[in-house]
């Protein structure tokens, strides 16, 4: 076997190299781990033989889960499970090996079934937006959503490198704040009669410290409750602001919105980079999305290279594939709105595999890990308990170099509709991720 400088070569247990398999030891080996090249080389037998350099470094058991893949994405097949949190493995191998392969289980078949998002293929139950839930994730059912468990294998395969004195590329903990901006103004810039009624719906719930909150805003004496993206950006982050900018739905709060205001609130505030937010009904529409996209480009003469869909609705893989017809980017859909964690078992960016066409796209999926809707509304959590929780999962990432993208919007340090307390958790937030 010639010698590969800068690279590394798999023999592997498959009569064909897939598009499937090339992707994700591309994905590990090449964006993970910073090697120049992977070379695969079909070999039979069950095991992929992996070398650097003519010299045998480790092995990993297969399960023939390439070659049965059509069953897993259009018969809904699920893969086995072993173990629960950090110990968890997919697709597990079993048998008497002459040497014991490094893995317990197919490493590349479990990184690419999570990174895929298979098992939101198909015709699967979800929630009132028609959104793919937390409770039918692989992940969640072994206790296992909050751990980036690919980070976890691709921090041991590091260290099995390592110890064989080869050189592969180091993480570092990073944080990056995201805020989605749904309303430039609670109360600022609505119509009268919306005006009105924000105030009336205050009196009928005798909710007097809201009234005249909004009350002293519509008479010009305080700042707009939701004026607050000037205490939202940190120097020790990147932020990165996803404003929306069209939708006709309930869901997507038209009243404030128009380019004067928006571009004014967003002119006011240095230190984000910007991104579209894509309306409700977007998700299934490219004519909506494509008119959003050059809003975006009039309103701020710049292309949108982020964005992140509102409500976070997405089809699976539909809306990856149009946003990235349209010239997105990166997407920062890639979470749960009803739990914390690691959607595709991952804190890091990724390339996008459409797997309708089997291959890689230029699309970049940017996971993020906790939300504060989620925080607060689905998970029910109190401010404290909120802030533990962030620790945790920031406590994580430092023990695994992961990255942690937060999602935050402006309305959530308003201490408008219940959210009194939550900005010193947003603060504190800031606090556990540069600490």
């Amino acid at each position: 076997m010639p010698s590969i400088s800068n690279g590394i070569t798999i023999h592997v247990n498959e009569s064909q190299i897939s598009p499937e398999l090339q992707y994700v030891v591309d994905y590990i080996f090449i964006d993970r781990l910073g090697f120049q090249s992977v070379k695969l080389v079909p070999e039979g037998g069950i095991i992929y033989n992996i070398y650097v350099d003519e010299k045998q470094i480790f092995r990993v058991p297969g399960s023939g889960f390439f070659s049965e893949l059509g069953e897993y994405i259009h018969r809904g097949r699920r893969p086995d499970v072993l173990g629960l949190g950090e110990e968890i493995t997919l697709f597990p191998v079993m048998g008497d090996f002459d040497i014991k392969p490094d893995f317990s289980f197919d490493l590349f078949a479990a990184t690419f079934y999570l990174l895929s998002r298979i098992e939101e293929m198909g015709d699967k139950e979800h929630d009132q937006h028609d959104r793919f839930t937390s409770e039918h994730s692989v992940l969640r059912k072994s206790s296992a959503l909050e751990v980036p468990v690919i980070d976890v294998w691709v921090n041991h395969l590091r260290g099995i490198l390592a110890k064989q004195d080869v050189q592969v590329e180091v993480e570092k903990f990073e944080w990056w704040n995201t805020v989605d901006l749904d309303q430039a103004y609670a109360i600022k810039g609505k119509p009268g009669f919306r005006q009105m009624g924000s105030l009336l719906k205050r009196l009928l719930k005798f909710d007097l410290d809201e009234f005249m909150t909004l009350f002293s805003t519509v008479l010009g004496k305080r700042p707009d409750p939701f004026d607050t993206l000037h205490e939202m950006t940190f120097g020790q982050a990147r932020n990165i602001l996803f404003i929306l900018l069209g939708g006709n739905t309930e869901y997507d709060f038209r009243d404030s919105r128009n380019p004067d205001s928006i571009k004014k609130v967003v002119d006011a505030v240095q230190g984000f980079d910007l991104g579209l937010h894509p309306s409700y009904l977007s998700s299934q529409s490219v004519p909506v999305l494509k008119q959003e996209l050059e809003d975006f480009r009039q309103w701020f003469n710049q292309k949108a290279n982020f964005s992140r869909q509102h409500f976070l609705r997405m089809h699976w893989p539909e809306t990856m594939v149009n946003l990235e017809a349209s010239g997105v980017e990166y997407d920062f859909t890639l979470g749960f709105a009803d739990h914390v964690g690691f959607r595709a078992g991952t804190s890091r960016p990724y390339p996008f595999f459409d797997l309708k066409s089997r291959k890689k796209t230029s699309l970049v999926l940017v996971p993020f890990s906790v939300m504060d809707v989620t925080l607060k509304n689905y998970m029910r959590l109190s401010p404290d308990l909120a802030s533990e929780r962030i620790g945790l999962l920031i406590k994580t990432l430092r023990k695994y170099n992961g990255l942690f993208v937060s999602l935050w919007h402006n309305s959530s340090l308003s201490n408008l509709d219940g959210w009194i307390g939550w900005k010193s958790v947003y603060k504190k937030m800031a606090d556990q991720a540069t600490a």
